[in-house]
Formats: structure tokens, sequence, C-alpha cells
């Protein structure tokens, strides 16, 4: 019923005309133009461009974290300092705030627990769903002088795991506000969803990732129609990665609660045999080093 009437509350404003609902839709889409635009200016000014001046941006980690903590900051350095990366950094930040709002306040169009489920997908996966998709495809320029060194791929992979299952908890706590304002009712699948995609989504995510071979230039504008590196396995293995939570909560329908405190377990269980993944991927990673680094040249050139 609430999520009922925040949904006719809204639309009912905009089609009415109503000076409030109809400033919240043009500002919505004034912040995506004005986005678009800055980003084809620069694209347009300096088509050619490889790379933005130097940044002075710094991130300090301990140094207790030892050799895992700076593959942690240059990953993050590396996100922050160029644009492809940074523009799937901020476009997750958007899409668990502002286009979030709208989809909150819309009423399902699946019903129930099923469209709940994507909501809670995206809020805190959107990070791992978009930016982890190419993960390895960021470290193609140095991919080659990154694994010629004394650094073992085991601690490559918990770097890349680390950060993803930071984006989940900074995604979720970023949108836990809006849930508890929007619809309180369903803050604990959003709190399900937070352990599912930190042990399962990344996992699965990770598992795509770490079969890349096509080369990015993470200097160039990231634009909405960018698509360097994907390829048909990208866009398909969304499938094998959305549609588990959806039907699992489907088909509980008549249990939400015990099909949360089910998927949270699952992810939580999975989070903590983390180094267990580690030494997974990273035994596929030696076995797929050369084909990778090839595939990686051969792209680029």
């Amino acid at each position: 019923m609430r999520q009922q009437r925040l949904s006719e509350n809204l639309f009912t404003r905009i089609l009415s005309g109503e000076f409030a609902g109809i400033s919240l839709l043009y500002l919505f889409f004034a912040l995506m133009a004005i986005a678009s635009t800055i980003q084809l200016y620069k694209t347009l000014r300096n088509p050619e461009s490889r790379a933005e001046p130097t940044r002075v941006t710094t991130i300090n980690i301990p140094e207790s974290w030892g050799l895992t903590g700076h593959l942690f900051r240059l990953e993050l350095l590396l996100m922050w300092r160029n644009r492809r990366p940074r523009h799937y950094l901020l476009v997750s930040l958007l899409f668990s705030t502002m286009y979030l709002v709208f989809m909150l306040a819309a009423a399902s169009p699946f019903g129930g627990f099923t469209y709940a489920a994507l909501l809670g997908l995206f809020a805190s996966g959107g990070f791992v769903l978009n930016y982890g998709q190419l993960m390895f495809s960021w470290d193609s320029e140095y991919y080659p002088a990154l694994v010629t060194r004394n650094i073992p791929f085991r601690l490559i992979i918990k770097a890349k795991l680390m950060l993803l299952h930071t984006s989940c908890a900074v995604l979720f706590l970023t949108s836990l506000p809006l849930f508890v304002w929007f619809r309180p009712d369903l803050v604990p699948l959003h709190f399900a969803f937070l352990f599912y995609n930190a042990g399962i989504t990344s996992i699965l995510i990770m598992e795509l990732a770490s079969r890349n071979t096509a080369a990015i230039d993470i200097g160039r504008s990231g634009g909405f129609f960018n698509y360097e590196g994907f390829s048909a396995k990208h866009w398909l293995w969304f499938i094998p990665t959305a549609l588990p939570p959806v039907l699992f909560m489907l088909s509980m329908h008549s249990s939400p609660k015990l099909a949360l405190i089910i998927l949270a377990t699952i992810g939580f269980i999975s989070i903590v045999f983390t180094n267990g993944w580690t030494r997974y991927f990273a035994r596929g990673l030696q076995a797929r080093k050369h084909k990778m680094i090839q595939g990686f040249a051969k792209s680029a050139g």
C-alpha cells in the first residue's frame, strides 16, 4: 500500500502538471543531459587523447595490509585517475541514488519480491555488475609487466575481490536511506542482498572477468556508448548472474523472510571462503596467462 501511494503521488503530480512533480522529472533529465554533454564535449575536443593530465590524488593504505594493500591501492588509483573506469564508478553511484528513487517509487511491473530482488541486486551490486565485468581488461595495457613480476596471482585476485566487496558495502550505505524513506519494508531485502552480492555476485562476475582477453584504452572517454572490451558473453552473462536470485525469490514467495535468510546465508558462507575462491581464480589465471597476454596485445594493436 505504501508503494502504491508513493507511486500514485509521484506520477499523478507529473501527469497533472503540478510544479513539484514536473520539476523532479526535469531535474533528473537535466542532470543526465549535462553529464552526457560534458563527456561528449571532452571527447570531441580531444578525441585522440589517451590519458588525462597526471592527477595528484593519493590514497594511503596501512602498511600492515602488505602487498595486497598496495595492489588494492593501485586498483583505486586506476579507477579514479582514468576516464573509462571512473565513468563506471559515477554511473554506479548515480544508479544507487537518483535512478533508484524512481524505481522504489514506481509500481512493480512484475509483482512482489521478484521486482524487489532486482532492486536488491543492483542497489548494492551495481558496481560489481558494471565495473567488475572488465576487471582484468582495465589492466590490459600493463598486464604483461604485472604478471611477469614476482607477484602471486592469489594476491592480485584478493585485491580485486576486496574492491568488489568494498563497493557493495559503499553502495549499500549510500542507498540505505532511500530504502528507509521510500520502502522500509524492503530494508531486510537490502541487507540480504548486501551479503549475496558480496559473496555470490562478485564471484560470478570474477569468473567472467578472469577470462577477458580484449584490451581497453582506459584513457578514452567512458561515454554511455563506449562498449570497448565487451563481447556477447558479457551481455549474456547477466542471465546466469541475475536470474537465479530472482527465480528463487519467486519460488519462495510464500516465505519471503526465509528466502532472504537463505540468500544472506549463502552469500556470507561464500565470503568466509574467500581464500578458497582466490586460490581457484589464481589457478585459472596461471593456466590462461599466455592466452590473456596474447589477446590483450592483439586487440590493442
